[in-house]
């Protein structure tokens, strides 16, 4: 498997290039290039890369492929298969894109672009390194931005948003929410409002939490976590130590999912099963 395949989420244009860049260019040093491939890469006639977009049918698809990854390369270090919306295509496209990810053959790396991941394989993305733009900012830059914006609460918004400014909006809607589980958590006997509020009792439920406001699944994680934390240094809370430091921990393994995996309402409601569970 060629462990150069990338895959770039949310990346701005200039970061899609330097990837291909860097690919292509035959320099010592893609900084300072000079080379052929990488002025052809500009002037979008390199015939070393081949570009498929997300509404690609199959049939073009291997045909395309098939000769590409035939043919060493004309002028470039290795030859580049970019796919510029891999959360686009099919999933019988990325079942055949598979082969190819699998392949040892270090002559062709394949750079693929997308927005979010839930659309694509979980056997395609386990295939690839997944590369996501810094759109968030460092606790200290959040406080000095919410400072500068007149913002309250910058330490529990930078809880919620991951350090996202975008999301600011967004998460402020359900203030109502974070507020509740931040004073319900720390008492274990408030397991079954936590449930009702969140309506992680049926089994489906439309108004599920991870149903309903799929887009937040991670802040929730993310307060849930951040109560915990607190837990640390509160003597009133009824959890022990240890199944705090476990649930922290939890904490980070669901939002890798969440960030990762295709995340429904049952998911959500098994993740608070197991917080709840003793140590």
């Amino acid at each position: 498997m060629n462990n150069e395949n990338k895959l770039l989420v949310n990346s701005k244009t200039d970061e899609v290039v330097d990837a291909i860049k860097n690919s292509i260019c035959t320099c010592q040093s893609s900084e300072n290039c000079t080379c052929m491939a990488v002025e052809y890469m500009y002037k979008k006639q390199n015939p070393d890369i081949l570009e498929i977009e997300g509404g690609v049918k199959i049939g073009e698809f291997r045909e395309k492929t098939e000769l590409f990854y035939s043919l060493g390369a004309n002028m470039s270090r290795r030859k580049v298969l970019y796919l510029p919306e891999l959360d686009k295509m099919s999933e019988i496209v990325q079942n055949a894109l598979l082969k190819y990810l699998e392949d040892s053959n270090d002559r062709v790396v394949c750079i693929a672009r997308a927005n979010e991941l839930d659309s694509i394989l979980s056997t395609v993305k386990s295939r690839m390194s997944i590369i996501k733009h810094r759109d968030y900012l460092t606790a200290e830059e959040f406080e000095e931005y919410c400072m500068k914006n007149a913002i309250g609460m910058s330490e529990l918004y930078y809880c919620l948003t991951g350090g996202r400014i975008s999301k600011i909006e967004t998460v402020s809607r359900l203030m109502g929410t974070w507020q509740s589980i931040l004073k319900l958590l720390p008492k274990k006997e408030n397991m079954a409002e936590i449930f009702r509020q969140l309506h992680l009792i049926k089994e489906k439920d439309n108004e599920n939490f991870a149903e309903r406001h799929k887009e937040l699944t991670d802040s929730l994680i993310y307060i849930v976590q951040y109560a915990f934390y607190k837990m640390l240094s509160d003597e009133q809370t009824t959890w022990s130590k240890e199944q705090i430091r476990r649930n922290i921990v939890l904490c980070d393994e669901e939002l890798y999912k969440v960030a990762n995996y295709p995340y429904k309402g049952n998911k959500l409601t098994l993740f608070f099963i197991k917080l709840y569970e003793d140590v």
